[in-house]
């Protein structure tokens, strides 16, 4: 791992769009933050703050969300997946605990999954749980991003929606439903060598 000493905020570049991070920097045990799935980075200021400077927190929007530009790929999980290997290795850190959010959750726990190695641990909030997870038909969901149609632009400046179509947010949604069934498998599998914390469902192994 690098370590970066002074704070460090910027954009990293990957693929037809750049990501919007934020290092605070510094020798402490770096923790990577992923956003609910339209939501901004700002929403973990108050929970670094609480946490301190005892770990290096860095942070960062998902394509199309605060201040990281569009992209085709803006509504694909797995894209979303990768691109916390891009930011990782911007910031030269090779071995973070991993905290999620929701939508982030779940993404954390499959990029774990894919880097037992590299994942010291992973935190779950409100997310990434195989069961209650929000259900609805495609045709339903793709109905309600339509009519959210016209306050999209208002609601991405307020963080509640990303600088996407209706249809690409319904796309997003839907995946999430179906990667949201399929998580039983993914936790089942999971082994760490760090700490697991998760407020729901059942909890990943720790390698012994």
């Amino acid at each position: 791992m690098t370590y970066f000493d002074s704070p460090w905020t910027g954009m990293v570049p990957v693929d037809d769009t750049a990501l919007a991070v934020t290092d605070t920097g510094g020798p402490g045990r770096p923790v990577i933050y992923l956003n609910g799935q339209f939501a901004t980075q700002a929403y973990w200021r108050r929970v670094i703050a609480d946490l301190g400077g005892e770990y290096r927190h860095i942070t960062y929007d998902m394509r199309a969300r605060g201040r990281s530009r569009r992209s085709a790929a803006a509504a694909s999980f797995r894209t979303h997946v990768r691109d916390i290997d891009i930011v990782l290795a911007a910031r030269g850190v090779d071995r973070p605990i991993v905290v999620g959010w929701s939508y982030g959750a779940a993404v954390a726990v499959h990029w774990a999954a894919r880097n037992p190695d590299h994942a010291l641990g992973v935190v779950s909030v409100d997310g990434a749980y195989p069961h209650d997870y929000p259900d609805a038909p495609p045709e339903r969901v793709r109905q309600w991003w339509g009519r959210l149609r016209p306050l999209l632009p208002l609601l991405s400046r307020l963080g509640m929606a990303a600088k996407m179509s209706a249809e690409q947010h319904a796309r997003s949604n839907i995946e999430l439903i179906e990667i949201s069934a399929a998580l039983g498998p993914i936790l089942d599998g999971l082994t760490l060598p760090g700490p697991v914390r998760g407020r729901h469902g059942r909890q990943p192994r720790r390698r012994p």
